[in-house]
């Protein structure tokens, strides 16, 4: 039986280590509604390149913390115009850290929810062709998870409509102290004139920006 938390489960190959465990089905919950990405979700580290290593004991402490920062209200910013190093894999560390501390004491609630934006706003624009149930469902996990990651927010100049749609989100979150993490390859600059003054200062008043300087990780094999 494969388990989320085989790698630091006490009880895990034990007699106790079968389908009925609590932890187990909390867990295999909690992954099945926060639409972290496969590939991402195991992942607890990533070594960042020599030129951001200053960010990668921060990003570590971070982690560590996570159940004390979302509690908090505390959240991030990781900005870089290339590709591949580190943003998206960084914050599904945070996502998955989250899971595994709360885990045990879950009650079938969503906890952690993982946005990719530019697939949200396409959903936006076909919500008409979505059922309505399945549609009221994501808006209530938006607002009800702890801890929300968007990911790639501003890779696409939204339309007015969406851009307050997305606001209205996001605003709601900050104005209940609810932990997010933003992910983006645009400079600061840029994702302030894709997004409007309004929703960036907000982000910026919630959250601890760093932006990341290495190389595309994947380009090397990782």
């Amino acid at each position: 039986m494969e388990c989320w938390a085989e790698d630091y489960c006490k009880q895990h190959n034990t007699e106790y280590c079968n389908e009925y465990c609590i932890g187990y089905n909390q867990l295999k919950f909690l992954y099945r509604v926060s639409n972290i990405p496969k590939k991402y979700q195991k992942v607890h580290n990533l070594q960042l390149t020599e030129v951001d290593s200053d960010k990668q004991s921060f990003l570590e402490s971070f982690r560590d913390n996570i159940v004390e920062n979302v509690e908090k209200g505390k959240g991030l910013i990781l900005l870089s115009p290339v590709r591949g190093n580190g943003k998206t894999t960084w914050a599904c560390i945070m996502l998955n850290a989250y899971i595994k501390a709360v885990a045990l004491d879950n009650d079938m609630s969503v906890r952690v929810k993982f946005i990719s934006v530019p697939e949200l706003m396409q959903s936006l624009k076909d919500d008409f062709n979505r059922e309505e149930k399945e549609m009221e469902k994501f808006k209530k996990h938006i607002k009800q998870a702890d801890l929300v990651v968007w990911d790639d927010i501003g890779a696409e100049n939204p339309s007015n409509w969406a851009k307050e749609v997305l606001y209205n989100y996001i605003n709601y979150r900050i104005s209940n102290n609810l932990s997010q993490i933003y992910t983006s390859n645009k400079s600061k600059e840029d994702l302030e004139r894709v997004l409007g003054e309004r929703i960036f200062s907000r982000m910026l008043g919630q959250c601890q920006g760093l932006i990341l300087k290495g190389d595309d990780h994947r380009r090397g094999g990782r």
